[in-house]
């Protein structure tokens, strides 16, 4: 747990909080128990309290509510005895005043959403500080320190919706007006191969999907085929990340298949005059779609997610 308390400060600014929000959310919990359950989808960490005896706090309810332990001022005394920190929050005296600030627990969500937004400001503060000494570094490579920085920011981004247990109705009225306005039959992105198409209603967002074969059966001509149909067919953006071929490769292979020419033609300038001209009229369309092409073999992860946004 870090050492934080009420007077931290960055750049002679004291960091975002309000200590009495925090008390009146650890009030609420006490005079209503049965609110914890809310509470702790929203809480991701003691992090989110910014003085350090709330954060104790914090940690002994979840350690009573792991427990299946009722929670009251007499537990949470005991459990914060057992854990060696009850003088250190202020002892029962603090406990006391925190279930007597408040007359109920109605403002919890809105003291969630207050409180989570400084935490989430103090975060960004820490980790960009963070980022400020790492660049600072001689020593630093900056791929590295980029890297680590957007690993860092988007971390934080990923923590900002934590609550996803939702009732069906939330997604049925949505799943409906969708419906409703929808002017295309196809859901997802076509690949422009129809009976493929027929099945899976396209590609849909969040998906994964992988493509799996035995070597040389044209798993690469397959994927090239779906990504040029995306992107000149049905104007969808495509970032193509290749492994296997270089630019030009990857170029040559795309105009022919629109073309619909044989590759080793192109590449042996054998073609007859009406080739010839397929592939010129291919290339405007080839040009102007939404096609990006990234063709570094030593990509890692990082750097895939990296371009990839």
């Amino acid at each position: 747990m870090s050492k934080k308390n009420s007077f931290e400060s960055f750049n002679g600014c004291q960091m975002p909080a309000d200590v009495e929000a925090e008390r009146c959310l650890l009030g609420s919990i006490l005079r209503d128990p049965e609110i914890m359950g809310t509470v702790v989808m929203t809480i991701s960490n003691a992090d989110f309290f910014y003085v350090e005896r709330h954060q104790l706090i914090w940690e002994a309810l979840c350690n009573l509510n792991k427990s299946v332990t009722q929670i009251d001022i007499v537990t949470l005394s005991s459990e914060l005895s057992k854990m060696g920190k009850l003088n250190l929050v202020g002892g029962n005296e603090y406990i006391c005043e925190l279930e007597d600030a408040v007359a109920s627990s109605a403002n919890v969500p809105w003291l969630l959403e207050h409180l989570r937004k400084k935490a989430v400001l103090r975060q960004l503060i820490r980790t960009t500080n963070e980022i400020s000494k790492q660049a600072m570094d001689p020593d630093s490579a900056p791929d590295e320190v980029l890297q680590n920085a957007e690993r860092d920011i988007f971390a934080i981004a990923d923590q900002q919706v934590r609550n996803t247990l939702k009732s069906i109705d939330d997604f049925v009225a949505p799943l409906l007006e969708r419906e409703h306005h929808r002017r295309e039959r196809m859901t997802g992105v076509p690949t422009g191969i129809t009976e493929l198409d027929n099945l899976t209603n396209g590609l849909q967002n969040s998906d994964l999907i992988i493509l799996a074969a035995r070597p040389g059966v044209g798993k690469t001509s397959f994927a090239m085929t779906v990504a040029a149909n995306a992107a000149i067919r049905f104007e969808k953006s495509v970032a193509f990340f290749s492994l296997e071929l270089d630019g030009l490769q990857f170029a040559e292979r795309m105009l022919c298949s629109q073309a619909q020419i044989d590759s080793n033609k192109l590449r042996t300038g054998k073609l007859h005059d009406d080739e010839k001209r397929k592939v010129i009229a291919a290339v405007t369309p080839v040009n102007q779609a939404p096609l990006y092409v990234d063709d570094n073999a030593d990509l890692d992860i990082m750097e895939l997610m990296s371009k990839a946004r």
